[in-house]
């Protein structure tokens, strides 16, 4: 059974797949967030680690949509401590899937602080940009 928003656009497109599936589908009653209670749970979570995120980079607002894909990319690429075996959401989706187990871990060797600050090498011949004896200019890099 699947639980979703009364969305009507969505449910619709949902209700036609899961009837040729033979999946259950439970529409919450709209405005009743209590009813959906583990979707907007997670909502929450993910918009609170977004809203810290781009408070401690100090970047403008126009970049919560790089910072709500980093932390949702770190949630699901870490283990979850609130869960008895304590694997990443990535892990127990390839697991569900039938993958082989060693492609099941999750590669979080690539992910690195958001937003911190890096140095763009600056060409001589670049006019515009180029100060007279600095060979780099400091720049915020967000993910």
């Amino acid at each position: 059974m699947i639980v979703v928003d009364s969305d009507s656009h969505i449910l619709s497109w949902i209700k036609e797949f899961c009837k040729a599936e033979g999946i259950a589908i439970d529409a919450s009653p709209p405005y009743a967030h209590e009813a959906n209670g583990g979707a907007e749970g997670s909502g929450k979570t993910a918009m609170l680690r977004e809203r810290c995120m781009m408070i401690e980079a100090s970047l403008p607002e126009y970049f919560w949509p790089f910072a709500l894909d980093y932390s949702l990319t770190v949630l699901n690429l870490t283990p979850q401590i609130n869960r008895v075996d304590q694997k990443a959401p990535f892990t127990l989706l390839a697991e569900a899937m039938g993958r082989n187990p060693s492609e099941c871990k999750s590669y979080i060797y690539h992910l690195r602080r958001w937003a911190c600050v890096c140095w763009i090498h600056i060409h001589p011949l670049d006019h515009k940009n180029y100060e007279h004896g600095r060979k780099a200019r400091e720049r915020a890099e967000p993910g």
